[in-house]
């Protein structure tokens, strides 16, 4: 159901790396059952085409939160509920709380 397309599917590794680089992120964790999660899919990959086009360098991932190897990372970044999106940047990351639609997120 959230295969293929531009988000990368990311593990802890993938988000290591992605601390350890200080490239600005956005990270989706999810879980495959959630009604919302894939809601907001498309409006991920509309995110992900637009970074892509305009190169602006950023990295659009996603976390399955119901994969048993992930299970531990999900818990590290506080995902108490799906769909929970962070901003990584600087090493840092912090929940995102603005709107869900590609405007909103590309800010």
């Amino acid at each position: 159901a959230e295969s293929g397309g531009l988000v990368e599917a990311a593990d802890s590794e993938a988000l290591r790396a992605l601390v350890e680089s200080g490239d600005l992120g956005l990270v989706k964790f999810y879980a495959p059952w959630c009604v919302h999660c894939k809601r907001l899919a498309p409006v991920l990959e509309d995110v992900a085409h637009q970074v892509q086009r305009e190169g602006l360098g950023a990295k659009v991932l996603k976390v399955n939160c119901d994969d048993y190897g992930n299970k531990a990372v999900c818990k590290r970044y506080g995902v108490s509920g799906f769909p929970t999106l962070r901003v990584f940047q600087g090493g840092e990351h912090e929940k995102y709380q603005g709107g869900r639609h590609a405007p909103a997120l590309l800010n």
